[in-house]
C-alpha cells in the first residue's frame, strides 16, 4: 500500500470510531447484563453474542484503513466469529472449572498473532506479498520498491 493514500487526514474515522465503540459497548452490556445491574448472563448464547460484538469491534478499531475498509470488516467478523464461538462452547461462567480458561486465553492469542499478520497481508496487497531480501549475519540491504531485484544479490 502506498503510503501517501494514508498519510492524509481523515476526520470522519475521529468521529467514526468512538461512535462505533460507543454502539459495541451498548450492545455488549446488553447482551451480557443480568436481572440485576451488578450481574452477568449466564446464557452462554448471549454470551457469546457479546464476545462476538465486542472483539470484533475491537479488531476492526484496530485494523481500519481508508482504502481496504472491506478487508477489516469481514476480518472484525472473523474474529468475532472466532470470540463468540470460543465463548458459547464454553458456556455459562458459572459452569467453568478451574482448568478450561484456557480455551478463551488461546483464541485471544490467536487474534492477538492474526491481527499484525493481517495487517501485514493488507499493506502488501494480500496475493503479491514476495520473499524480501533478509538481514544475514547483520548485514542488510536495501531491497525497497524502487529497487530492483537485481539489487538484492544475495539468496533469500
Amino acid at each position: 500500500m502506498d503510503d501517501r493514500d494514508e498519510a492524509g487526514a481523515w476526520p470522519a474515522r475521529t468521529m467514526m470510531l468512538p461512535l462505533l465503540g460507543a454502539l459495541c459497548g451498548f450492545v455488549f452490556a446488553q447482551l451480557v447484563q443480568g436481572p440485576e445491574r451488578w450481574e452477568w448472563i449466564d446464557d452462554p448464547l448471549r454470551l457469546g453474542g457479546g464476545a462476538l460484538v465486542a472483539s470484533a469491534g475491537i479488531a476492526f478499531a484496530f485494523s481500519l484503513e481508508r482504502r481496504r475498509w472491506l478487508w477489516s470488516i469481514l476480518f472484525a467478523l472473523a474474529v468475532g466469529l472466532v470470540m463468540g464461538g470460543v465463548t458459547w462452547r464454553n458456556g455459562g461462567w458459572s459452569g467453568w472449572g478451574a482448568n478450561e480458561k484456557w480455551q478463551l486465553f488461546s483464541a485471544l492469542v490467536a487474534v492477538a498473532i492474526a491481527l499484525p499478520l493481517f495487517q501485514t497481508a493488507r499493506d502488501a496487497g494480500f496475493g503479491s506479498i514476495t520473499r524480501r531480501c533478509m538481514p544475514i549475519a547483520g548485514r542488510t540491504r536495501s531491497c525497497g520498491p524502487r529497487a530492483g531485484p537485481s539489487s538484492c544479490s544475495f539468496s533469500c
